[in-house]
């Protein structure tokens, strides 16, 4: 796993320590880590261990619907530069909050 995920995971698990949180990442969704396993084991499919994360398409999206009567899910969509979807730059986010206080 790099570190611009780890870092993006931690900074949103810490603003949502009980929700499960996806990244919206290109044309697919990611959970990592703990959430990951979460995942797994809703949609009954095994979580990459070189990085413990797992890839949701839009079918298996649907497919969680239900997750959220036991869990808060947050799903995070940041734009890059190019306007795709990727990991926020948690530097970056934590730079904008400091400018607005």
């Amino acid at each position: 796993m790099k570190t611009k995920q780890i870092e993006a995971y931690d900074f949103y698990k810490k603003l949502y320590p009980s929700a499960v949180i996806l990244f919206h990442v290109g044309n697919r969704y990611v959970a990592l880590q703990q959430d990951a396993t979460i995942i797994a084991k809703v949609l009954s499919i095994n979580v990459d261990c070189s990085d413990n994360s797992i890839n949701i398409s839009d079918d298996d999206l649907k497919s969680l619907s239900h997750i959220g009567d036991y869990y808060e899910v947050k799903i995070i969509s940041h734009r890059d530069r190019d306007g795709g979807y990727d990991y926020p730059d948690v530097n970056q986010l934590k730079r904008e909050q400091d400018e607005d206080f």
